[in-house]
């Protein structure tokens, strides 16, 4: 009920979704390339009626049989809350798309965890980009999935490269050290690191500094200049140290969004990544593990959900967790047991 206004629900009707054909949203998303039916459709993702994510799931289906995957750079951003992700993507990238070429950026914002809402604030700090009508913005709900995305980040890339979009940001929520499930959703990952938050340390730190593709300091400007210099001189050597990729060392780049120094060589940095992986047949490689690891994934939900709607329709197996006479571990032992003996029949 609303504070302001407990009377709201009467004045206002329910908001019920539209949900239209599947050929509506195919031909309007492979066709037409409709960024407002896209939106649609990301909606119906995003969505907890069952019916409207497998909807989504057969527009991405149709979509994929239509004709050629059509060529797209997934490109992720990643960094602790407060380290200026948003600002950087408004900075950089208004430069790096150039005019009249279609990209998405899709921003991923904490939830509550009573009410598991919102405030979906990130494209109001993206004004530049957010006016041109051929960029699509579209922030989502974290919905307390760890991982720093939402749980249907991936399915959204997809529909996305299926409207033609070519260039896909995914900015993560603030993240910590093992939050890097963005690594499974694109091409290129840039982890941004802001000056005197301690960020430093994490060079040498197993984790989410180890995904990074390319490593920006951010707020390159007034006094935190000298300490992201001295920055970047650690975090080379750190990343020397833990670098797994034999074929690429991780460029540390100083960058301020506010005055844009240090895009010139941060350009450098990301298009000579862009050309490595593209030569050396890895982006294919890397996104074929993508794949597996959503399958996998959706497999390990998909079971998850029957289990427990079948701990809550069967009255034997829900009174099991509150048969407070029984240990917890006995409850557990019994519950899996059943669910055993009824997975094998």
């Amino acid at each position: 009920m609303s504070k302001i206004n407990p009377n709201i629900s009467k004045i206002l009707p329910k908001a019920k979704r539209s949900v239209r054909s599947l050929e509506y949203y195919v031909n309007g998303i492979y066709d037409q390339q409709n960024l407002t039916i896209l939106a649609e459709a990301i909606t119906l993702l995003e969505s907890e009626v069952d019916t409207h994510r497998m909807l989504a799931y057969e527009i991405i289906s149709t979509c994929q049989t239509r004709g050629q995957k059509r060529p797209s750079l997934r490109i992720g951003i990643t960094g602790s809350p407060g380290v200026g992700k948003s600002s950087f993507i408004e900075s950089f990238f208004s430069r790096y798309i150039p005019d009249g070429d279609r990209a998405a950026i899709l921003t991923i914002d904490p939830s509550s965890i009573d009410r598991r809402g919102s405030i979906l604030g990130d494209k109001t700090r993206m004004d530049e980009l957010s006016s041109r009508p051929e960029i699509f913005i579209r922030p989502s709900p974290s919905r307390l999935h760890l991982g720093g995305v939402h749980a249907y980040t991936y399915e959204a890339i997809l529909l996305c490269e299926a409207a033609g979009i070519e260039t896909i940001i995914v900015e993560t929520v603030g993240v910590g050290q093992s939050e890097h499930e963005v690594q499974q959703l694109v091409d290129i990952s840039l982890l941004l690191l802001l000056p005197g938050a301690g960020d430093e340390l994490q060079g040498i730190k197993k984790g989410i500094t180890e995904i990074a593709d390319l490593v920006v300091i951010t707020k390159y400007d007034g006094e935190r200049k000298t300490l992201a210099d001295q920055i970047k001189k650690d975090y080379k050597m750190a990343r020397h140290i833990s670098q797994s990729n034999n074929t690429w060392t991780a460029p540390v780049i100083a960058y301020s969004s506010l005055t844009g120094e240090g895009y010139d060589t941060l350009l450098d940095g990301l298009s000579a990544y862009i050309d490595l992986i593209e030569s050396s047949e890895q982006k294919n490689a890397h996104r074929d593990r993508q794949d597996q690891a959503w399958i996998s994934r959706r497999v390990h939900q998909h079971i998850a959900d029957l289990v427990t709607r079948q701990i809550s329709t069967d009255d034997q197996l829900s009174r099991q967790l509150t048969d407070t006479s029984q240990s917890a571990i006995d409850r557990y032992l019994h519950i899996i047991t059943h669910i055993k003996v009824e997975l094998k029949h």
